[in-house]
């Protein structure tokens, strides 16, 4: 008979086992040796005088190792319909419904290789790359505005003007923006030209 000493989690499973006293409730081993391999499958039951037993349970172990088994399945189902959203769903979503998705979007790293049309997250914004490239340090999507542009949050009705640079990030009509602390909405397609730059091509929102 030996004295050793476990703790278990709020399912009961037995988590850690020790020889050491004070580090877990004190049972009694009747068995000299224990599989510590399965030790999932071991159990306290109560005894004479109440006394706590270590006692090995089969069915207890095959319970744990089929919902292991089920856990694991499903993790490989998630990843799996993660990498499918990610390469199949994601890049087909227009940018205003990709933004409600952003987080699923990954991070800007230095040395990827970006195609015209991915989307990435860089401090907390969200950008679409404009041409194909490889990432650099002084490249970054707030500065590298030939690029990236960021997509702004659809639920913003005015959202900041942001400089056109080619056809691809142009104003189209009726797109709203504000500039100066002040609300415009485009007049005209392909508009590349801020409202003080262009005043016919916007109108001001009094």
């Amino acid at each position: 008979m030996l004295k050793v000493y476990v703790l278990t989690d709020k399912e009961g499973k037995i988590t850690r086992y020790s020889t050491i006293p004070g580090t877990g409730v004190e049972v009694i081993q009747d068995d000299p040796i224990i599989d510590m391999s399965k030790l999932a499958g071991y159990e306290i039951i109560l005894g004479d005088n109440n006394s706590k037993h270590l006692v090995y349970n089969q069915e207890k172990y095959d319970d744990y190792v089929q919902k292991e088994a089920e856990k694991t399945e499903l993790e490989n189902a998630n990843d799996m319909f993660e990498e499918m959203a990610k390469e199949q769903i994601l890049p087909t979503l227009s940018d205003e419904i990709a933004y409600a998705f952003k987080m699923l979007y990954p991070l800007f790293e230095i040395g990827d290789e970006y195609k015209a049309g991915d989307r990435i997250r860089y401090n907390s914004k969200f950008y679409k790359v404009l041409l194909d490239h490889t990432s650099q340090e002084d490249w970054t999507p707030d500065v590298a505005v030939s690029l990236f542009a960021e997509i702004s949050d659809p639920a913003v009705e005015y959202p900041e003007f942001v400089q056109p640079i080619n056809a691809e990030t142009a104003y189209t009509t009726g797109d709203k923006v504000t500039f100066e602390g002040n609300k415009y909405v485009s007049l005209i397609d392909n508009n590349v030209y801020s409202p003080t730059a262009y005043p016919t091509g916007w109108q001001l929102v009094e």
